[in-house]
């Protein structure tokens, strides 16, 4: 079967993460893959911000991803194990440079996070993950889908098509809180044929069924085709100027390589193949259960509303999240089709519940009186 085998496996790490007002479970299977190109995260940590007045402000920054790995595993398991360091790291820098340029305007009372373009510094951390992929060589890619929650906001930043979504009010009724990249969509085919590639059978290059990813570099301005726009004798300086220029904002100074020396290089919000994440923002209100987030080999098993459709029954049965969680992939893995192909893919899942107000026990207890007032 080339790159699967021909029983699946089916043993699954499964690991809670508890905080007082948000509960995280993440579930991995193997499947029918030879190996595991999947990873996670799920981070928290405390920021604190001290004032010229000596006042200490504290936000609590949790982040939770999926990233499904193609071509190996390496680009997935270091932008799993990265990411969150970088979105803390830049989001820290930006609260101290923006204090110190308040200055004694600052109020003891004002709220640093409300103050900063923070889907900036995501965008800014997503291109910063990717130069360093490419500074270790690392030729393999990665979708990603992650969750930064932060002073009771909800961002979520997307690459590929693994897909976040939102469980609120009542019923199954669900809020899409990503969008899939696919090189069949207009935009998307409009940039990857602006930068001189094209798409066959779906497929950027007639090889990626992604038009957007870490790593892939073959796609991007690093690759051979890229570098032969160079025009004349200068052609090596200007490639390692390029390679050593700054990744995070990778607007091109063509100045710092001689104007004359170089066509328009292209900005990375524009490669083929780009790590460029759709940001889409929620405010947390009491309405709100969960989030699922997952990669495409959930997502093939299942549409939205099914998902959370059998979430919620098993959440109204009293069972514990990991439970919950290993069913949802046992379930998947059984839609296993030769035909079709769907179920053969390497699944992750997590289960992030939200209970701002109340214990994770109280939290189930209620949606679970719920869901039964609903189907009675």
């Amino acid at each position: 079967m080339g790159q699967f085998i021909s029983q699946p496996v089916t043993e699954k790490f499964v690991e809670t993460y508890g905080r007082p007002h948000i509960s995280m479970v993440v579930g991995q299977m193997q499947g029918y893959r030879v190996s595991m190109e999947d990873a996670h995260c799920c981070w928290h940590k405390t920021l604190e911000i001290t004032s010229f007045g000596g006042f200490l402000q504290k936000y609590e920054i949790d982040i939770v991803g999926v990233f499904d790995g193609h071509g190996g595993k390496n680009a997935a398991q270091y932008v799993g194990e990265r990411l969150p360091h970088i979105i803390f790291g830049l989001l820290k820098e930006q609260l101290v440079e923006h204090k110190n340029a308040i200055g004694t305007r600052y109020a003891e009372t004002d709220c640093l996070v409300e103050t900063i373009n923070f889907t900036h510094i995501i965008k800014n951390a997503f291109f910063k993950c990717d130069s360093e992929l490419y500074s270790r060589r690392i030729k393999s890619g990665s979708t990603a889908v992650v969750v930064i929650i932060l002073n009771g906001i909800v961002f979520t930043a997307n690459i590929g098509d693994s897909r976040c979504i939102l469980h609120t009010g009542k019923h199954d009724t669900v809020k899409n809180l990503s969008f899939d990249h696919k090189p069949k969509h207009y935009g998307e085919l409009f940039r990857i044929h602006s930068d001189g590639g094209h798409v066959q059978a779906n497929r950027v290059g007639g090889v990626l069924a992604l038009s957007r990813a870490f790593g892939d570099f073959t796609f991007k301005c690093f690759n051979q085709a890229n570098y032969a726009r160079l025009l004349n004798n200068k052609k090596m300086q200007a490639r390692a100027n390029l390679e050593q220029r700054n990744y995070n904002n990778m607007s091109v100074s063509l100045e710092a390589t001689n104007k004359s020396s170089l066509e328009s290089l292209t900005v990375p919000e524009e490669f083929q193949v780009t790590a460029e994440p759709d940001i889409v923002i929620h405010t947390i209100t009491s309405e709100d259960h969960f989030l699922i987030l997952a990669c495409d080999g959930v997502w093939d098993c299942y549409n939205n509303e099914p998902l959370v459709r059998q979430t919620r029954h098993f959440l109204s049965l009293d069972l514990s999240l990991n439970v919950v969680v290993e069913k949802l992939l046992d379930l998947c893995i059984r839609k296993a089709n030769t035909i079709t192909g769907v179920g053969f893919d390497n699944m992750t899942l997590i289960l992030v519940a939200l209970h701002p107000l109340r214990t994770v026990n109280q939290w189930q207890k209620k949606l679970s009186s719920e869901i039964l007032a609903e189907n009675t």
